[in-house]
């Protein structure tokens, strides 16, 4: 196998430093990775030519950007204006994606208070991204975001009859708060071509409650077994993982820990 694990940048950036991309310059040499995942913040949008000239600079490798998680939340409340806003967001993080040399994007299809009350309206809005991302070079990949109402996957397989060219993202916290963890062993998403990404945390509390979707856990923190997870992984998984346990807190970042858990996927996937 040779699968590549990342980490997001949403480890190390958050309230606690401003969301100050200058920390992932500060850091990044010192973090034990493949590369890294830059997650989308508002406060980046009028920093993209400066950011993007400096990751240059420093020689910064950025393999995927997730997108605006607002985009999805738009296109789910579909109030007036919201999907020209979402369209125009969507654009310019595809733009920013190119600048940065990213090659696949992360996108929450739906989210927000209205998460998949309607969701036929996002699965039809998805060609219109398709084919943003297409003109952008990137690969577009829909995460299995907690649902309200219905069950991620059960959208995953309508998006793929309809859309050939979608690819799909696999979150471990998202799939335990639906109960799927152990489920998901046994489906064709698991062995899909489609399935290109993965994030991994891990998640505490009770399924189905969003209460219990914070604070984000390390591997082995909450109530996934990531032994048996990996074992059944690295089976048929080549491609990349992503790391989205943050180590961000008043007191500073522990890269230590973070470090830690990097090395703990990477040993994971490795020992066959």
């Amino acid at each position: 196998m040779n699968n590549k694990i990342y980490c997001s940048t949403g480890t190390i950036i958050g309230r606690e430093n401003n969301y100050d991309f200058n920390f992932i310059l500060q850091n990044a040499g010192n973090i034990e990775a493949d590369g890294f995942e830059l997650m989308m913040l508002k406060a980046y949008y009028e920093n993209f030519d400066i950011m993007a000239k400096l990751f240059a600079r420093n020689n910064l490798f950025f393999p995927i950007l997730h997108t605006d998680k607002d985009i999805g939340t738009l296109i789910s409340t579909n109030g007036e204006g919201d999907f020209e806003e979402a369209i125009r967001l969507f654009e310019s993080n595809c733009k920013f994606a190119g600048d940065i040399g990213a090659e696949k994007i992360v996108l929450h299809l739906w989210g927000g208070p209205d998460s998949d009350k309607n969701l036929d309206n996002n699965i039809f809005v998805c060609e219109r991204l398709l084919e943003i991302a297409t003109k952008n070079k990137l690969k577009l990949m829909i995460e299995n975001i907690p649902c309200a109402v219905w069950d991620p996957l059960v959208y995953w397989n309508k998006l793929y009859k309809l859309y050939k060219d979608v690819y799909f993202i696999l979150d471990t916290r998202f799939l335990a708060f639906h109960e799927q963890i152990e489920s998901v062993y046994d489906t064709d998403w698991f062995r899909c071509e489609n399935l290109i990404h993965m994030h991994v945390s891990d998640l505490a509390g009770k399924p189905h409650d969003f209460s219990s979707l914070r604070p984000i856990l390390h591997p082995n923190e909450g109530l996934i077994d990531f032994k048996k997870f990996f074992d059944k992984l690295k089976t048929n998984y080549n491609n990349t993982i992503t790391l989205e346990s943050p180590v961000l807190s008043k007191d500073g970042l522990d890269i230590e820990k973070l470090n830690k858990s990097l090395k703990y996927i990477k040993e994971a996937m490795e020992n066959l």
